[in-house]
């Protein structure tokens, strides 16, 4: 879920590293200026404060503010699936 200053926009994650993740915009989803974004909370694993790095096809590229801070989460979601990333 992508959490603009004043609605919520729903996404699917396509990707996740340590640096950042990449979600999918649903087909049908308004356009929103990336400067709304406030954070993206991904189901099973908690809240992230991100930065934009890209935007492409109905994709955005995110980068963890805190990689520090997403770090626990990210250990215990690669533990919980059993898949790591390279």
């Amino acid at each position: 879920m992508i959490n603009l200053t004043d609605t919520q926009v729903e996404a699917q994650l396509c990707n996740i590293s340590y640096q950042g993740f990449a979600v999918r915009l649903l087909e049908g989803q308004d356009p929103f200026e990336l400067a709304q974004m406030q954070s993206v909370t991904i189901t099973g694993i908690g809240e992230f404060a991100v930065t934009a790095r890209w935007r492409r096809d109905g994709k955005i590229g995110l980068a963890f503010l805190s990689k520090r801070g997403a770090r626990p989460l990210l250990d215990a979601y690669f533990a919980r699936t059993g898949e790591f990333p390279i």
